[in-house]
C-alpha cells in the first residue's frame, strides 16, 4: 500500500527496486530543529532552499533562506529527498506557530 502516514513507509533500507520520481516528490512537513533567532524573520508564503550540507562528516538536509542562513532541518523523507536534491528543491512555508513551521516541499521544476 502506498500513502503519507506517519512510520516507516520509506525507510531507511535499500533501494528495494523502487525508484524515487525527483519531479513529482512533494510533501508537507515541519522544519526540524529551527533556529528561534531567524523565526521571526520568516513569513507565510516565503520559499525556502533545501540544500544537502555535510556536518561532523554526515550528509544532512538543510532549510536556508536565500541569503544562506539556515533555518533548520529536515528529517521527513531525508533519504528519499537526498537522491533527489540534484534536481532542486524549495520548501514554501504554510504556516508559523510559536516554533512550529509547516512547509511544504517540492522541486523546483514544478
Amino acid at each position: 500500500m502506498s500513502g503519507m502516514g506517519s512510520g516507516g513507509g520509506f525507510g531507511l533500507g535499500g533501494a528495494g527496486g523502487r525508484s524515487v520520481d525527483c519531479a513529482t516528490l512533494s510533501f508537507e512537513t515541519h522544519i526540524h530543529s529551527p533556529k528561534q533567532q531567524y523565526i521571526g524573520n520568516i513569513s507565510v508564503a516565503e520559499t525556502l532552499d533545501v540544500v544537502l550540507a555535510t556536518m561532523n562528516g554526515i550528509q544532512v538536509v538543510q532549510i536556508r533562506k536565500s541569503d544562506g542562513t539556515i533555518v533548520g532541518g529536515l528529517v521527513e523523507k531525508g533519504p528519499k529527498i537526498r537522491e533527489c536534491l540534484e534536481a532542486g528543491y524549495t520548501a514554501t512555508v504554510r504556516s508559523i506557530q510559536g516554533a512550529a513551521i509547516r512547509i511544504f516541499v517540492q522541486s523546483q521544476g514544478r
